[in-house]
């Protein structure tokens, strides 16, 4: 089975490495939110969403490279792919946040930690099996 195959070759060494590039990308994230939305005043949903580009250059280049050690020159049809991807899991984020903090008043930045937990597994799987394979 394909989903079988992938996932066996799963080291800790590469669970380590995103859990470190995880950490990276929610440390650029935060700084970024919190300079915009607090010290700015922007909105918090654009401040989430600027925050989430920055992300996403340093994301691209930390899973390739150094996470799934993926040295292919094949940027267009493995950037295509991790952008969609992105796009995706940026539309449910927003989707959470939205529900989180206008519907459930919940603080935004605890919404934002419960986010960045459930996107780093969903998001680990779906580049594992569908971007850098």
């Amino acid at each position: 089975m394909v989903f079988r195959k992938k996932f066996k070759k799963i080291t800790k060494e590469e669970v380590f490495r995103y859990i470190i590039g995880g950490l990276g990308s929610l440390l650029i994230s935060f700084g970024i939110i919190f300079i915009l939305i607090e010290l700015f005043k922007f909105h918090y949903m654009i401040g989430t969403n600027l925050s989430v580009i920055a992300v996403l250059i340093y994301s691209y280049l930390m899973n390739k490279y150094i996470v799934f050690r993926n040295h292919k020159s094949d940027h267009v049809k493995q950037g295509t792919k991790f952008i969609f991807l992105q796009m995706f899991l940026w539309g449910l984020a927003n989707i959470i946040l939205y529900a989180g903090v206008d519907i459930l008043n919940i603080n935004y930045y605890l919404v934002m930690i419960f986010i960045a937990g459930f996107m780093a597994i969903l998001n680990f799987s779906l580049l594992r099996l569908a971007v850098f394979n």
